[in-house]
């Protein structure tokens, strides 16, 4: 079977199969949700993410900080649950929800929001804790892009307060959209893959993203404590640090699994 062909029969799967199944079994699940997890849902759906400005007080932010760098100290050696990028400024260290210490935010709670919002059924698949920062270090994560055509559901919490100048995460609020512009790109990262754009921008995509008035690059700055809900799909990208502070945080990532 030639290459050509093989692409033909796998848009006609995505696009008749794949994509419309998809869509109707993550249709968003809000039966049982209380008001702020239905808030949650709501905007991460209509704009891409939703902020929870010091959701968590100091003192509980602390001790989650504290037992997040011990979890890193304990897994430091773990190739298995250390993912360390020095050339990206980024240390990861995984399965941060064995800890107790931070039970707060790997929480049935917020697994109820990531649940719904993959119509009931998403679960949560990675929790972490992330360190960034290093003076100029980017990857490919700080270009504009999107995950994948699925929803990708995260939650982030920052241990630190993060302005401008260590790495804060930058949405672009109201980016996603089923224009042929769009299509293509997704079409494009389901034929290609990492042999493609792969979901990322060029500075011309941005520029003409950013023409559409609806759509506002934010960067989102915030205080030690506040929560980050976001559906990936949406364009967003990372920030490298510009004095070499660091960026903490942990994540919580949700998938159909």
């Amino acid at each position: 079977m030639s290459t050509q062909l093989r692409s033909i029969l796998k848009h006609a799967k995505h696009s008749f199969w794949d994509e419309p199944r998809y869509i109707k079994n993550t249709k968003i699940d809000f039966e049982g949700r209380d008001e702020f997890q239905k808030n949650v849902l709501e905007a991460v759906n209509e704009k891409g993410y939703y902020l929870a400005s010091e959701y968590f007080d100091k003192e509980t932010t602390q001790i989650m900080l504290d037992a997040a760098k011990k979890h890193s100290g304990k897994t430091a050696q773990d190739d298995k649950l250390h993912l360390s990028f020095p050339d990206y400024g980024v240390e990861r260290y995984l399965a941060a929800d064995r800890r107790n210490e931070l039970s707060p935010f790997f929480c049935e709670y917020f697994d109820e929001i990531g649940a719904s919002y993959l119509g009931g059924h998403g679960t949560r698949y990675q929790s972490m804790f992330e360190v960034k920062g290093t003076i100029g270090k980017r990857s490919s994560a700080d270009i504009p892009h999107f995950d994948d055509w699925r929803k990708r559901f995260k939650i982030f919490l920052y241990l630190n307060d993060v302005g401008k100048e260590n790495c804060p995460f930058v949405i672009y609020e109201n980016s996603y959209s089923r224009d042929p512009a769009r299509k293509h790109k997704e079409l494009e990262y389901v034929l290609s893959g990492k042999n493609g754009s792969y979901g990322h921008l060029c500075s011309n995509e941005e520029l003409k993203l950013l023409e559409n008035p609806r759509v506002t690059k934010i960067s989102v700055e915030a205080k030690a404590g506040s929560v980050i809900f976001v559906d990936t799909r949406f364009i967003h990208r990372g920030t490298a640090s510009i004095k070499g502070d660091n960026r903490l945080l942990l994540g919580s990532y949700f998938d159909l699994r």
